[in-house]
């Protein structure tokens, strides 16, 4: 599943799904084992920090890693996960 936000955002979920974007917060269920989330920009608009929380659906440990390293810091509660990242740029050929 895909979602642009506002023409400058692409995220992309496997493993899941976009629940909403509110407040410039990306919301997703995840509903597998694994789940995967990609967050593009497009252009140059948007490469500030963008928060994600992760609903937790199994309720499991969960580790957030970005390019295979441990990311931090990470906010956790019993059902949710929630961190920031900064988009990777988008480049068309």
């Amino acid at each position: 599943m895909a979602l642009d936000l506002s023409q400058e955002l692409q995220v992309e979920v496997k493993g899941g799904h976009v629940r909403s974007v509110e407040n410039g917060k990306i919301f997703v269920r995840a509903l597998g084992f694994e789940t995967f989330i990609r967050v593009l920009s497009i252009g140059h608009a948007c490469l500030k920090p963008v928060s994600i929380e992760v609903e937790n659906v199994l309720g499991r440990e969960v580790q957030v890693l970005e390019e295979g390293h441990p990311l931090s810091p990470v906010e956790r509660s019993l059902r949710s996960v929630s961190f920031q990242v900064i988009p990777k740029v988008k480049k068309e050929i």
